[in-house]
């Protein structure tokens, strides 16, 4: 019975070790939180929250993420706030050589550097909105679709929000502006599109 737990113990480390994320990867979540749970009943899914997989100067994986100012988040630190985190990838990418998978490891990291770090938290969850100073600001899907649309063939486009299971709730948190029917993207768009495939949960 011993030698079957741990066996049992070693091939789950064994398998949890084998996964390698990709730059470029999706990581979408579901952690607790009244917002969350209204996002949760709107979208049928049990995801609230998404990041993008890169690595840094020193080869590390960071998860850039919208959660606040635009920045970039250890990904242990990052899992660890997830009841659930679910990994999608491109399936345009599955084919990529090594070659091009370093090269696309760079144009990521320095495209969220000079075009995305720092930039604000869209707390109007509106799909072009901007400050005071120009900037575009970003909630989570958003600021993950647009970063992977510099670099995806298979551009991804919003579609309709709705709000209208928990208007009224809704109505409070947008302070009377709720953008039902607006353009915008849910985390849970990555588990429902055809470009994506879910590869770990």
């Amino acid at each position: 019975m011993r030698f079957f737990v741990l066996f049992i113990f070693i091939f789950s480390l064994t398998s949890s070790l084998a996964f390698e994320y990709q730059v470029g990867d999706v990581i979408v979540q579901s952690f607790d939180c009244y917002e969350c749970r209204l996002i949760q009943s709107e979208t049928n899914s049990p995801y609230v929250h998404s990041g993008i997989v890169l690595k840094d100067e020193k080869g590390e994986y960071k998860i850039a993420e919208a959660l606040g100012p635009i920045g970039l988040t250890p990904l242990k630190k990052f899992l660890s706030r997830g009841r659930l985190n679910t990994v999608f990838r491109a399936k345009e990418w599955n084919t990529l050589t090594l070659d091009e998978k370093k090269l696309l490891e760079k144009k990521m990291l320095e495209t969220f550097s000079t075009e995305f770090s720092g930039l604000s938290f869209d707390n109007e969850f509106l799909w072009d909105n901007y400050d005071n100073q120009g900037n575009e600001t970003y909630y989570c899907a958003e600021f993950v679709a647009k970063f992977l649309n510099n670099f995806l063939n298979d551009r991804i486009s919003p579609e309709p929000m709705s709000y209208k299971k928990n208007y009224e709730q809704w109505l409070r948190i947008f302070k009377g502006k709720v953008p039902d029917g607006l353009p915008g993207l849910s985390p849970s768009f990555f588990s429902r599109s055809s470009l994506f495939v879910e590869i770990k949960e």
